[in-house]
Formats: structure tokens, sequence, C-alpha cells
């Protein structure tokens, strides 16, 4: 009689105060269990389990179901052994624990019936009958749901591939590394009747693959192209080179493609003349190096003045600590880092060199001006001197500059002007008087060299930016 009491009590209590907790734990707690599913693809099957537990404090046995709290393409499973941590039998649809009892609560997840982004998991278990006098509902598990890759799907490593051509003769940057595309099956399904489709190369210029004719699931194969010595037809003409396409495709697959250039000095790449190759990087990316702009951006003048645009900043040393002078070696060679230091100290509400260079956005032939949505180049700066003409042992071993690979070795072409004759401003300023006085590279007659000198920043000099080249 007591224990009918007791439970009746208790009851009463759970329908008066569905809140009521026991030591500071609820009658009923749902535990996430390790392993949940948290990523999924629509076709793809997924789980969450829950340890659902009664209070041990709690006087009588309870009737308990699912209540809610699932979205579609979630439903519970009844019949597989328990996936829970502990020996605790499955949760039926409807169950009874008894203090200190649990079950596991199976989730399965479709894919296929979920709504495809991120879907909110949080049950809910309360008594019997609904609607539940009491119920306790879990922390929610969040789970992304994304678009089922097809059967049979080709992906490819790289969409656009840059390689320096062979030419140690001309300069020993131009090492001609191999590169690689590396073709996957990220379906399901093996990709058939796989062909590896090539362009007409430039002279020299070879290709492999060891792909053969089927790609079986979660399986890559490797197409390799070794650069000769000529580049990409169009380079040095003014004109963006173009590129050689690469075709990968199969009978029961979409085909994919990259497209290959092989460049040199003088060549246009990513909106500007390439004047410096870095050959060295993953074989799996293209080379990287610099450019300058196809154009002035600042006239280079022929007659040196006082006028705007000038350097900025007559009167101020905008590295007191040297940062920026031809006796350091980052003012010497990294007009970017320079450039950011000028425009930091000096701002752009007056027009200078470096500013106007910072704003030069422009598209892939660098002819003109760009702006979004469009794929548009910027990150552009004043070059250090190192970065202008040659300047002694101040420069990085090696390093190669816009006087020497497009000024000497590439004289412009008549109406194109791949440098123009002129004086024009470094980024890079002078140790003796940083105040007043910065370097500059004087650019003679076509083909005829250059030379550094300093000059006073409040002479209006040109301004040819540059910019490095991006993955």
């Amino acid at each position: 009689m007591y224990f009918v009491r007791a439970r009746t009590l208790f009851l009463i209590a759970l329908f008066l105060f569905p809140t009521l907790n026991f030591a500071g734990i609820p009658p009923i707690t749902l535990t996430l269990q390790n392993g949940a599913t948290t990523t999924l693809a629509n076709g793809e099957m997924g789980a969450a389990n829950y340890l659902v537990s009664l209070n041990p404090r709690v006087p009588g046995s309870l009737n308990l179901t699912l209540a809610g709290g699932i979205p579609a393409g979630v439903g519970q499973i009844t019949s597989q052994p328990s996936a829970c941590s502990t020996a605790s039998p499955v949760c039926t649809s409807l169950f009874r624990l008894s203090p200190g009892g649990s079950c596991c609560l199976m989730l399965q997840l479709n894919g296929s019936n979920m709504t495809k982004g991120i879907n909110s998991i949080a049950p809910i278990v309360g008594t019997t009958p609904l609607p539940s006098t009491y119920s306790t509902q879990a922390a929610p598990l969040a789970v992304s749901v994304t678009a089922a890759p097809a059967a049979s799907t080709l992906s490819v490593s790289v969409s656009n591939l840059a390689l320096s051509v062979n030419n140690l003769s001309l300069n020993a940057q131009l090492t001609g590394s191999p590169r690689v595309i590396i073709i996957s099956n990220v379906g399901s399904q093996t990709v058939t009747g796989l062909s590896v489709n090539f362009p007409t190369w430039p002279a020299g210029t070879t290709a492999t693959d060891n792909c053969g004719n089927t790609l079986a699931p979660g399986n890559s194969c490797t197409i390799t192209i070794t650069p000769g010595a000529n580049p990409t037809t169009n380079c040095n003409t003014g004109l963006v080179p173009s590129p050689g396409v690469v075709t990968v495709s199969a009978t029961n697959a979409a085909s994919v493609q990259t497209n290959v250039v092989v460049l040199s000095y003088g060549c246009i790449y990513q909106g500007g003349f390439i004047y410096s190759v870095d050959d060295t990087t993953p074989n799996t990316d293209s080379i990287l190096g610099k450019i300058a702009a196809v154009t002035d951006t600042v006239p280079g003048t022929t007659a040196p003045a006082a006028g705007l645009p000038d350097w900025g900043g007559d009167g101020t040393d905008v590295s007191p600590g040297g940062s920026t002078y031809e006796n350091n070696p980052v003012g010497a060679n990294n007009g970017s880092v320079n450039t950011a230091t000028i425009i930091s100290v000096l701002g752009c509400s007056l027009p200078n060199a470096a500013c106007s260079c910072n704003a030069l956005s422009v598209n892939a032939a660098g002819t003109s001006s760009c702006s979004s949505p469009s794929l548009c180049y910027t990150g552009w700066y004043l070059p250090a001197i190192c970065e202008l003409g040659p300047f002694g042992i101040a420069c990085t071993a090696g390093s190669t500059n816009i006087q020497e690979q497009l000024f000497v070795a590439n004289p412009p072409i008549p109406g194109l002007g791949l440098v123009d004759t002129g004086y024009y401003f470094s980024s890079t300023e002078y140790s003796g008087t940083p105040t007043h006085y910065a370097w500059y590279e004087v650019f003679f007659t076509p083909g005829g060299g250059g030379q550094a000198f300093d000059g006073p920043k409040d002479f209006s000099l040109g301004a040819r930016c540059s910019r490095a080249l991006t993955p």
C-alpha cells in the first residue's frame, strides 16, 4: 500500500511539476553515443544513438516513447542489436524503464529523405500516453546533408596549370620542372572508357599519363607534363597565351579539363609580363614569380621635375629603422613590403606612386581596369630597386628584374612597349637622405639597358607596378 501511494504521489508530482529532478538529475536523461553521423550525402545512411536512462531515485517505473524532435528522413530502429556503449537493450517504440534502468534509442538517418543542408536532430523522450506528462529533449545534433556525387564522377586536381620553359641558357630560373595533373574517381562506381586527350604542345613539350581505361572508386591516376624550351603560342606578342587544354573523358562520367600554359619572360600571365619565375613550387601546383604591369600606371617621364603624383612624403622617412633602405635586404628587394610601409605612413590622400600601384586592378590581359564580379588581378605594388633593375650585391642572388628580362632581353614591340623609356620610381628609400630621396631607375633607348639613381621624392616620375603571381 505504501509503494502504491508513493508512486501515485510521484506521478502527481510529475504532472504538477514537470521539471522535477532528483539529486540535480532529471528523471529521464538522453546521452548521445560516440560515432554519431554529422555529415552525409544524399543517398547515404547514417546513425545517431542515445542512451536513455531513468533516474534511480524515481520511486517507480515509467512507460516511455519517442515523442518527437526528429526531422523528416530520421526514424527509430527497434529490431537491431544495441549500438550503445553499455549493455542496454534497444528502446522499442513503447518501452518501460525501472528506476536506474536504461535502453538504447537508435535513430537511422536517410540522406535521401532529409533536407539538404543542416538538419537539427534533438529527440524527445516522454511518458505515455501522449501528450507526455513529462518529457526530456536531447541537445541538438547538427547533421549536414550534401548532394550526392554521381555514381561515376571524375575530379581534376587543378583547372589551370602554368609551367616554366626549360631554358637554362636564358636564365637559371627557367628549369622547366615537370608538373602533374591528378585525376580521381570520387563516385561510387568504376569509371570506364577513360581516355586522356592532349593538345598540340609548344615544340619540345611532352606529356604522359598512367590512367589506363578504367578507374576504380577512390582511385587516382596522374598526367605528367614536361616542358621544353618554347613557350605557349602568343607569348611575347602582347596577347594572353592560348592555353593547351587537357581533356579527360569517360563513357559513364562527365569529362574534366585543365588549361595548361608554358611560360617564359615577357609572357602575359595574370594581367602582366613575367619577369621573375619560381619553378620550385610543388609539382601539383603552378609556378610562381613576379609580373610587371602591361602599361605604366604613371607614365615614365624623360624630363624629371617636381609635381604630382610623386614618391610622396617629402621630408618624411617612412622607415626610421631603415627597413625600406637600399642597404636592407627587404628594402632593396621586396617592393610589396615597402609599398605597404609607405601607405601605412603616408596614406593616399595625396597622389603618390605607391598608392597608384596599390589601387590597380586589371583583367587577365592587363589591358583594362577591372571590378567584381569579373576575374580581376589586384595586389599590385611599387617595385623595389632590385625588382626594377640590377643593383649589385644588394639584390638577392639569382634574382631577375624588369630591366634585364623585359627591356633588354625583349625590346619593346612598336606600339606595345613591354617597358617604356623613361624615369621610374622604386619603393626603396635612399639611406643617405631618406627624408628627401628615393631610388629610381632610368630605362634608356629600348634594348639599351638602364641605371639606378637616387633623386628627390617630390619629383613626378613614372610607375610601372609589379605583382606576385598567385597559385
